[in-house]
């Protein structure tokens, strides 16, 4: 699926049941995402994500979570869940709960301490809205995590380091700030859909 320029997920049309998550979702050692679910996921309950794409997140789900997908794009939520055409939500996390809207406005009408994990990997084309970076949109944020739960940023762009305004940002809202770079080596299956770019997660903990 691409928006723009920028591929927004992919799956194998040949792979594992159910799908495993690709490109700068991956399980593989070296993904970013991976590392942080594999330290965090497997104690946490209560997982949110704002951004859908195919819902390849969603294939971190394990038994006994919960997940809630915040997604602005209603087409986004027919092409993950409806269409036939991608599988990762359906058979990866079949019971998510997926609320359409505006993701940090939506966070703002949640109840405070909701969520263990909240992963905030939206985009519009290769750009992250530039209101999800701001003081406020962090302090929703902390608002919507438990204590000491962790947010994980995706921040790999065409355009933008994001990574300092991040750094600046976190410690105000009572945050430590990791940031986790990768590029897949020549020749791997774990192409990024980023060109030249790789992979760049910020992983927040709240203090």
């Amino acid at each position: 699926m691409f928006h723009g320029r920028t591929g927004h997920g992919v799956e194998r049309l040949a792979g594992t049941a159910p799908p495993q998550p690709p490109s700068y979702y991956s399980y593989s050692a070296a993904g970013p995402l991976g590392d942080i679910m594999r330290a965090i996921a497997p104690r946490s309950r209560d997982i949110g994500v704002i951004g859908l794409g195919i819902g390849s997140t969603g294939c971190y789900a394990l038994p006994g979570q919960s997940w809630t997908f915040y997604e602005l794009d209603g087409l986004v939520e027919d092409l993950a869940g409806h269409s036939g055409l991608f599988h990762s939500l359906t058979e990866c996390a079949p019971q998510a709960k997926v609320v359409l809207g505006d993701g940090r406005l939506n966070l703002e009408n949640e109840k405070a301490g909701l969520y263990d994990i909240l992963v905030l990997d939206a985009f519009s084309s290769d750009a992250i809205p530039i209101h999800l970076l701001t003081r406020e949109g962090f302090a929703t944020y902390v608002h919507a995590l438990k204590p000491h739960g962790a947010l994980a940023i995706h921040i790999a762009n065409r355009h933008f380091d994001l990574a300092p305004i991040i750094a600046r940002i976190a410690p105000g809202a009572g945050l430590a700030a990791y940031e986790r770079s990768f590029s897949p080596p020549p020749g791997t299956d774990l192409r990024s859909p980023l060109p030249r770019a790789g992979w760049s997660w910020r992983a927040i903990r709240r203090i």
